[in-house]
């Protein structure tokens, strides 16, 4: 081995640790590691490209053969991924896109443990760090409110999960975490299933400020017909302005051809969205169309899920037809 060669194995080794240690990644096997020694670009070939590549299809941004080219599909995933976790969408893999993608969840993989009884002690505001906000974020993510990495500092993120904590528990929706709102988070009473509060209204969540940080590109879900009652699974595959879904297999494409009678429609139906122990009110258009990211499922294209305030993407406007659907799922939700 030369020289040349030892050193940037070193390097890389080096920059790995620096991602992996302070996040306690119990199973690092399960999640690869890009190097922070390298910023990537449209028109890069290289082995980390590849890496990338790797990483955002564990998370469900890529859906392409790894190729270690970095080229405009490499660069629109790369703006999606930077888009859903709220920092520049550049295209551009620098130091702060890699530290969220060595450090964002894999679906299915299980990283530091979550205690279910985090508890919270102290007054904690805008602008703080330390374990206390660990420990808050924790708290808000066991009951479904805050759907990211525990970094330990509270920022605008974290303060708009208190608030919406603080309005679903009838709280003035300051951001401050004072002593009401720590006794609320704290409460035995607060019912925690499978990651969410289930007393909880969802029927009041809109597609911008919550629902799409719920359900993620790549997150998986069961989709009840509410009129004939039959279920399916789809995922979410794209989409920004509402959710572009694809169902899961075969099966679930012949039980969604048949809620619509065998023939494909742009007919809105209402539909119960299950995820993470949720049951959202959503209306659904039955015709596929557009981009396409599972291809043996038997559907040709994706088609669309709306959700209070969500919006087309041809017009950028709420679509009342889907609006008035999303208001019979919702009364459906409430028998």
């Amino acid at each position: 081995m030369n020289k040349h060669m030892r050193k940037k194995i070193i390097a890389t080794v080096i920059g790995v640790g620096i991602f992996v240690s302070p996040f306690n990644i119990q199973s690092i096997n399960a999640n690869t590691i890009i190097p922070n020694t390298v910023i990537m670009r449209v028109g890069n070939r290289s082995n980390e490209v590849s890496l990338l590549q790797t990483r955002l299809k564990e998370l469900g941004y890529f859906n392409h053969n790894v190729t270690g080219y970095f080229g405009t599909i490499t660069k629109a995933a790369v703006q999606n991924f930077q888009r859903d976790n709220r920092i520049a969408a550049d295209g551009i893999v620098g130091p702060q896109t890699i530290n969220l993608l060595n450090n964002n969840r894999t679906p299915g993989v299980s990283l530091a443990p979550v205690s279910r009884s985090t508890t919270i002690s102290r007054v904690i505001r805008m602008g703080m760090s330390g374990e206390e906000v660990s420990n808050l974020q924790r708290r808000l993510k066991e009951l479904g409110y805050f759907n990211h990495n525990i970094t330990g500092y509270f920022g605008t993120i974290t303060k708009a999960a208190v608030q919406n904590f603080q309005r679903d528990s009838g709280i003035a929706a300051d951001g401050i975490v004072g002593p009401q709102t720590i006794n609320a988070l704290n409460s035995p009473q607060t019912l925690v299933s499978r990651g969410s509060v289930v007393d909880r209204s969802t029927a009041q969540m809109t597609w911008f400020d919550r629902i799409t940080h719920i359900i993620p590109r790549g997150t998986t879900f069961t989709v009840t017909d509410v009129y004939t009652g039959r279920q399916f699974n789809v995922r979410r595959t794209y989409g920004t302005n509402h959710a572009d879904c694809e169902t899961v297999t075969q099966q679930d494409t012949q039980i969604m051809l048949s809620v619509y009678g065998g023939t494909w429609s742009w007919n809105r139906r209402p539909i119960i969205v299950e995820v993470n122990g949720m049951r959202i009110p959503a209306s659904m258009a039955g015709m596929p169309h557009g981009s396409q990211f599972i291809h043996d499922n038997g559907m040709n294209g994706h088609f669309d899920i709306h959700f209070l305030g969500s919006r087309t993407h041809g017009t950028n406007r709420v679509d009342p037809w889907h609006q008035d659907t999303i208001k019979i799922a919702e009364r459906h939700l409430n028998r």
